[in-house]
């Protein structure tokens, strides 16, 4: 079942008894969270959850026990990404607890530089900690993003110029163009709107 503005979802038997999602613009997850556990209290207070109270509910699928909640933001990277130390820098996230991964999942080419990032577990944390702890993440990333943006923008500014311009050509007089080219072409332009990043798209998910 999705709502008409496709921002809020709820899947039933599938790999959870219950999956909430919800989807918002920036960085948005307590907005989420908020959201999705009114829509827990309202289902649980017709419909009683196999629930407990170490491991969160039973009904859920084994690597979401706990709260099954997972808290995640997409956000633009197309100059960290392609760093030489950019999969070193994605080790260290994961030692946060988190999980960095293009947005088309794993083994698929990721055109476009959009990546996802969420938290691993779900066990031991409260939904509080969960939120603050990706959030840290993506502020963190998207400020490293920022700077070495800057960076490439002073060192090789004609260089960076002459790929904005030319993407903007194509999406404003191409008349077919497939899904690759377009997010390739809207990525180089939006690597002259450091603020864009702070708009991702922010899904926060609960599971119960």
């Amino acid at each position: 079942m999705i709502s008409d503005d496709e921002s809020a979802s709820l899947v039933l038997n599938g790999e959870d008894h219950i999956r909430m999602q919800f989807l918002a613009p920036g960085l948005a997850l307590r907005e989420c969270w908020q959201r999705a556990d009114k829509l827990d209290d309202y289902i649980n207070e017709r419909f009683s959850y196999a629930f407990d109270d170490k491991y969160g509910y039973l009904t859920t699928y084994p690597t979401n026990m706990g709260t099954g909640m997972k808290a995640s933001v997409v956000i633009h990277m197309p100059t960290l990404s392609t760093s030489r130390k950019f999969n070193e820098l994605l080790g260290e996230m994961s030692r946060f607890g988190t999980t960095v991964r293009g947005v088309y999942g794993q083994g698929s080419e990721n055109y476009g530089a959009l990546y996802e990032i969420y938290n691993q577990k779900t066990l031991g944390q409260s939904e509080q900690e969960i939120i603050d702890l990706v959030e840290k993440v993506a502020l963190q990333l998207t400020g490293q993003e920022n700077q070495v943006r800057k960076k490439a923008l002073e060192n090789h500014r004609l260089i960076r110029e002459d790929e904005i311009y030319k993407s903007y050509g194509v999406l404003k007089y191409a008349r077919r163009l497939t899904m690759k080219d377009a997010m390739t072409f809207l990525s180089q332009i939006m690597q002259a709107l450091p603020t864009v990043l702070s708009r991702a798209r922010s899904p926060a998910m609960c599971t119960g």
